[in-house]
């Protein structure tokens, strides 16, 4: 079963350079792409588990705050050989808000 959460506006993650939402135990951040388009990752790098939103947005990936590990936000695929690829997930925008799809 599939879950839709609301994860805030457009003008929020502008302000903020990122959104966090958590569902069933599961930490969610999304962040603007290189095309302002929303994309939402698991906001653990899978590296040692470090918050990714602590890190900085550039070029279309988001870059670890600890280890430097960089992943490309609208795949997830990481560019370092020492870590894993970070689950993505669906975001759906409706005027301003931006609701992040969260599956089994």
């Amino acid at each position: 079963m599939t879950e839709r959460v609301l994860a805030g506006t457009f003008e929020e993650l502008r302000a903020t350079g990122y959104l966090l939402i958590g569902t069933r135990q599961l930490p969610i951040a999304v962040f603007l792409d290189e095309d302002e388009e929303p994309r939402a990752l698991d906001d653990r790098c899978p590296h040692l588990g470090s918050l990714l939103h602590l890190g900085e947005v550039r070029d279309g990936a988001v870059e670890c705050h600890w280890h430097r590990a960089h992943f490309v936000l609208k795949t997830g695929c990481s560019l370092d050989p020492f870590a894993d690829d970070v689950p993505t997930f669906p975001v759906e925008v409706e005027g301003e808000s931006i609701f992040v799809v969260v599956g089994p």
